[in-house]
């Protein structure tokens, strides 16, 4: 078999610099007849270019399964505390994972490899360390779904089964291992774990760290830790409009699960939004609905808020709190201003001669109203500009009402006031309106299917069309369509 083996060009975590509080060296658990579910070729070709291993196949299953740690390495578990639903605990950390080392890309970029599912760690408090394979598929496939929807993310490289079996609320599943790859695997809680010790050197070495590896052009800085925060800020901004533009609710916007890079991770309880409403919640441990879709933006401030309280100890000065305060924010302005962005192009709206506050304002008093297909109703306004069933189909879509129609008849005016061609629009739209998400029934039957019939064809025929979600491809509107009743997924689960 050609491999695209990576195992070589891996070396030790640069994280190992850093004081021991901040890990436990500790090897994963090795499991029974591992074997390979899923590789992801593709981007292990920007990884590291393809060439045929040396290494026999199943000398390479036994790494990605954690059975085998090459000498050149040491795996560590990550320390870190988190408000985990707005309470703190102050030593979380990897209770599932171990993080096996870095590789430099082709591109130069650096990325941390990681095992989960790996076993138990001194995190793992009263959990066994494993992951269902049904968390681990599930993570493989929406990751992947949000590398083609262009939202930073964390990717995964290989999903690997056993059957060895662990135990969750509904019996004994089989388990699972999957390998991560994140550009940072620091989080706000990495920082709140660091200010909890109370010793300002390991929580200057934790920043001093980011900042070498993630944004060096900052270093020069008067105030470097400011502008570091600042520059978390923007990317959390950027993350929470582009997650909401695709009607993507983490689940589990716990401070532990907030990266400082700006990418998503911990893919949990996560799911897409079918029919619009601000209130969607499908996380099973979320009761209250703290992190519903619309509260997203105000839950990450709020995080950054916490992330800001634990850097706080390296300003020095009068203006230390005044400046974070601003800094902080700042989040709203920047959130609006992507948000804004990407709901005008989603909307074709590209000219910034034109003004569509309140044209926008009632579009989505509209969608809550009305409770339309979020994916498919914005894929059909491309179709709409020039098409008078389309049209009407679009204003069934938003109640059938005459203010519906009334509404469609405004946003086509100022379609047409732009000086831009109309298939440059069309073509716009398309580009940030996807024809294909990860459609939550669609994730369960797929994951089923593999487990209980060992098929994995309807999770191949996603992965193909979540590869390019902006382009329509042939014979795929069963994947565009809503949920039967029978079919609907009410609550999504954490693996742990």
């Amino acid at each position: 078999m050609d491999w695209l083996d990576l195992i070589p060009y891996i070396h030790r975590s640069s994280y190992l610099k850093l004081p021991p509080n901040f890990y436990e060296v500790i090897e994963p658990t090795p499991i029974t007849d591992p074997y390979l579910v899923k590789f992801n070729h593709e981007f292990a070709s920007y990884l590291c270019a393809p060439h045929s291993s040396l290494a026999p196949e199943q000398d390479i299953i036994s790494f990605y399964a954690g059975n085998v740690v090459p000498a050149h390495l040491k795996s560590i578990a990550l320390a870190y505390a988190g408000h985990q639903f707005g309470y703190y605990v102050p030593l979380l950390g990897d209770g599932r994972a171990v993080l096996l080392g870095e590789i430099h890309s082709q591109d130069g970029a650096l990325w941390d490899i990681q095992l989960k599912g790996s076993g138990k760690t001194m995190f793992s408090r009263t959990g066994d360390g494993r992951a269902p394979l049904s968390a681990v598929l599930r993570e493989y496939l929406i990751s992947e779904a949000m590398h083609g929807l262009n939202i930073p993310t964390t990717r995964c490289l290989a999903a690997i089964a056993s059957k060895e079996k662990i135990y969750r609320q509904n019996g004994p599943v089989p388990l699972g291992v999957l390998t991560r790859v994140a550009s940072s695997s620091l989080r706000v809680g990495s920082f709140e774990y660091a200010a909890a010790q109370e010793d300002d050197q390991l929580l200057r070495s934790l920043a001093n760290y980011a900042l070498e590896r993630h944004y060096p052009e900052l270093l020069p800085s008067t105030n470097p830790y400011l502008e570091l925060f600042k520059k978390i800020v923007d990317r959390q901004a950027y993350l929470i409009a582009e997650w909401m533009g695709v009607g993507f609710i983490h689940g589990v916007m716990n401070t532990d699960n907030m990266t400082i890079s700006g990418e998503t991770i911990d893919y949990g309880p996560c799911a897409f939004m079918d029919e619009f409403d601000f209130g969607t919640v499908y996380s099973s441990i979320d009761l209250a609905g703290r992190y519903a879709f619309g509260n997203q933006a105000s839950i990450a401030k709020w995080n950054l808020g916490q992330l800001s309280l634990a850097l706080l100890p390296l300003f020095k000065g009068e203006k230390a709190l005044e400046q974070m305060h601003e800094a902080l924010n700042s989040f709203t302005e920047r959130f609006s201003q992507y948000w804004n962005k990407k709901i005008r192009a989603k909307l074709g709206l590209f000219d910034e001669n034109v003004q569509p506050v309140e044209l926008i304002k009632k579009f989505f008093s509209m969608l809550q109203q009305h409770k339309p297909d979020f994916t498919n109703t914005f894929r059909l306004m491309s179709h709409a500009i020039d098409c008078e069933r389309y049209q009407n189909d679009l204003i069934k879509a938003l109640g059938n009402q005459p203010g519906s129609k009334l509404w469609v008849s405004d946003w086509l005016h100022c379609i047409k006031q732009q000086e831009i061609e109309i298939n440059e629009i069309k073509d716009k739209m398309n580009r940030v309106n996807p024809a294909y998400i990860p459609r939550n029934h669609l994730i369960e039957n797929a994951i089923r299917e593999f487990i209980e019939h060992n098929d994995s064809a309807l999770m191949d025929s996603l992965l193909a069309v979540l590869k390019n979600p902006f382009h329509q491809q042939k014979g795929t509107e069963h994947l565009q369509c809503l949920p039967l009743p029978h079919e609907r997924v009410y609550q999504t689960f954490c693996g742990t």
